[in-house]
């Protein structure tokens, strides 16, 4: 199930982050201020994928949210961010419906998504935007840089959902 995020999930889905974060090195950089951080400027709207436990309490596997686009290159566009789903669970189709949920919220406020995602380590992310239907425009280098102080090149997608 996905439904809005509540101001009271979100040290759960900070706890998920830290798993997602061991795990994959997603953020690739911790942040200083983790609360900020799924709070970012010109946030929208966000969204968890929940799953009911055997206790019949609900648990967060997966969370997204857009936001206004950093780059303001569409003033039409939304940025889609801060898409993470706890390691046990994927595979079964929770980020396709956590895109599903944003791209549908795109369509009914006449939006265009976009997205950057940072190529280190990052293919089946890549994959899965690709294969939703996101188009692939540009590649840049980032103001930052990875853990290592290396470069780190960002790929910039765009997805125009139906209106």
């Amino acid at each position: 199930m996905i439904r809005d995020r509540a101001p009271a999930d979100v040290d759960e889905c900070l706890t998920l982050l830290a798993a997602v974060h061991a795990a994959d090195g997603y953020p690739m950089h911790w942040p200083a201020d983790p609360y900020r951080w799924l709070n970012p400027n010109g946030l929208r709207q966000a969204w968890v994928a929940i799953v009911r436990l055997s206790d019949g309490a609900e648990g967060i596997v997966g969370h997204v949210l857009v936001r206004d686009d950093r780059h303001g290159g569409d003033p039409s566009a939304a940025e889609l961010g801060r898409l993470f789903v706890h390691p046990g669970v994927r595979r079964r189709g929770v980020a396709v419906q956590l895109l599903d949920h944003a791209r549908a919220w795109a369509a009914r406020n006449g939006r265009s998504l976009v997205l950057e995602v940072a190529a280190a380590g990052r293919s089946a992310a890549m994959d899965l935007y690709q294969a939703t239907g996101w188009q692939h425009t540009g590649t840049v280098t980032a103001d930052w840089t990875g853990p290592e102080g290396e470069a780190v090149q960002l790929y910039r997608y765009r997805l125009d959902p139906a209106r």
